[in-house]
């Protein structure tokens, strides 16, 4: 579950970000986003190494390209762990033109 940083947090990262994102450099203008440079789901604190100040834009191609795919990762990895994952079998034939199947 994603938690929220503290307001004191937000405010010593701000601060330490000089008004700039922490991605890509540019003066961030709007409301900054703040970011859980580890997820919470993979294990990541809400402290202030934790986080990092972002542009809008860094911040969305941030979580879609790597922490979506991350924590998709770990969650299938937990899965198998405990033996919750079933394993598929795929259809081990085919099917004729007249509707029959040939098993391999």
């Amino acid at each position: 579950m994603r938690r929220e940083f503290s307001k004191n947090v937000k405010i010593a990262a701000w601060e330490r970000s000089g008004g700039n994102c922490e991605c890509c450099g540019q003066k961030i203008v709007g409301t900054p986003e703040f970011h859980h440079h580890t997820p919470c789901a993979v294990g990541g604190t809400n402290t202030l190494d934790n986080c990092q100040v972002l542009a809008k834009r860094c911040h969305r191609v941030r979580t879609e390209q790597i922490d979506v795919p991350a924590i998709a990762k770990s969650q299938r990895i937990f899965e198998k762990r405990i033996g919750a994952r079933i394993k598929r079998r795929g259809f081990r034939g085919h099917r004729k033109f007249d509707g029959s199947i040939v098993w391999k």
